[in-house]
């Protein structure tokens, strides 16, 4: 167990490795990549534009924190997966002539394992008081090492969305079998917002994608009830 928590660890700071090592070519005076790295973001509140937008590191480290400080909505919601994004964007359109009634929405895709521009947007947000991140993605071993890894950073907002065992025994029926690998580092490893997850997934050999659950992430936005979200 001890090995696999430090390997997790390991894991969870990658990213702020790859931080560290970019701002340390900054100060050497070498110029860096700072377009490549992108995130997929749809926050009208911040934009004012009612339209998913991909953004690179440039724009992000742009900008401050005034910036966010006025934000209605208190929930960041991130998901793994660009299709769940959609369908939330979609859901954010049809919802726009209610908007008065509801937060406006703030909406980001990690889009698998995020990038440093992801992360310093997150850095960003989450340095906000009173601001919480909610984060989706599916529930195999890459899915819960990312939510781990932002638990990990984040660990006073951090929320997982529909990531418990509670969802995955609803859909275990449909989901797909995992390698002996994923097994065996799910079996030994527990995470901090359900500690049952992983030996429940071990013990049935399953993994699932979390479209098959799409409807209800929507449907938690839409309510506008963060605590429907567990």
């Amino acid at each position: 167990m001890e090995s696999d928590v430090e390997e997790d660890m390991t894991q969870s700071q990658i990213l702020s490795h790859a931080i560290l090592l970019r701002e340390g070519y900054r100060q050497g005076g070498i110029a860096d990549d700072d377009i490549s790295s992108q995130v997929m973001v749809f926050a009208p509140a911040l934009w004012g534009e009612w339209e998913e937008r991909i953004i690179t590191l440039r724009q992000v480290e742009r900008l401050r924190k005034e910036q966010v400080l006025g934000l209605e909505s208190t929930c960041i919601y991130v998901v793994e997966n660009p299709s769940v994004f959609a369908e939330l964007v979609d859901a954010a359109l049809l919802r726009r002539p209610q908007k008065d009634r509801c937060p406006l929405p703030f909406f980001i895709c990690g889009n698998g394992q995020p990038t440093v521009a992801v992360i310093k947007l997150l850095d960003l947000l989450c340095g906000v008081e009173g601001l919480h991140l909610y984060y989706a993605g599916d529930l195999d071993s890459k899915g819960l090492s990312i939510a781990q890894s932002l638990q990990i950073r984040y660990s006073h907002v951090f929320k997982d969305w529909r990531m418990n065992t509670e969802q995955y025994l609803r859909y275990v029926k449909k989901g797909i079998p995992l390698v002996d690998g994923e097994r065996s580092k799910l079996r030994n490893t527990e995470f901090s917002w359900d500690r049952d997850l992983g030996s429940a997934m071990a013990d049935r050999g399953l993994k699932l994608h979390q479209e098959l659950w799409v409807g209800e992430l929507v449907s938690d936005w839409l309510n506008s009830n963060t605590e429907s979200t567990r």
